[in-house]
C-alpha cells in the first residue's frame, strides 16, 4: 500500500514539473520576441514567425544559431542590420582619450602645497 501511495505521489509530481513548462517557454518567447520587436520593428506576420521560432529555441529545440538563421530568413536587409548591430554593442567613441583613473592621478602641480 506504501508503495502505492509512493509511486502515486512521483508520478503526480512529475505531471505538475512537466505541465508547467511550456507556459514559462511561451512566456520566455513571448518576452524574446517583443524584445526583437522593439528593436527591428516587426510586422505582424514576422512578429508570428519570430515568436515560433523563440518557442522552438525556448524549449530547447533549437540552438541560438539555428535560431539567428531563422532570424535572418524572416527580416528583410535593414532589420538584420539593426538586429545584429545592436548585438555588437555600441560603437567605440572617437573623441575618447583615456583620463586619470582616480581624482588625484592629473598633473602633479595641481597638488603641490608650496613652502613658504
Amino acid at each position: 500500500m506504501k508503495t502505492r501511495i509512493l509511486i502515486t505521489a512521483i508520478a503526480l509530481f512529475m505531471a505538475i514539473s512537466v505541465s508547467a513548462q511550456p507556459p514559462r517557454a511561451r512566456e520566455e518567447a513571448r518576452r524574446l520576441t517583443n524584445h526583437v520587436d522593439r528593436v527591428v520593428g516587426l510586422s505582424r506576420g514576422q512578429y508570428d514567425e519570430i515568436y515560433h521560432i523563440n518557442l522552438r529555441y525556448a524549449l530547447r529545440e533549437i540552438g541560438i544559431e539555428r535560431r539567428d538563421r531563422a532570424y535572418r530568413r524572416v527580416m528583410d536587409d535593414r532589420q538584420w542590420f539593426r538586429w545584429t548591430d545592436r548585438r555588437q554593442g555600441p560603437p567605440p567613441r572617437r573623441d575618447y582619450r583615456p583620463g586619470p583613473r582616480h581624482r588625484h592621478d592629473g598633473p602633479r602641480d595641481r597638488h603641490r602645497h608650496h613652502r613658504r
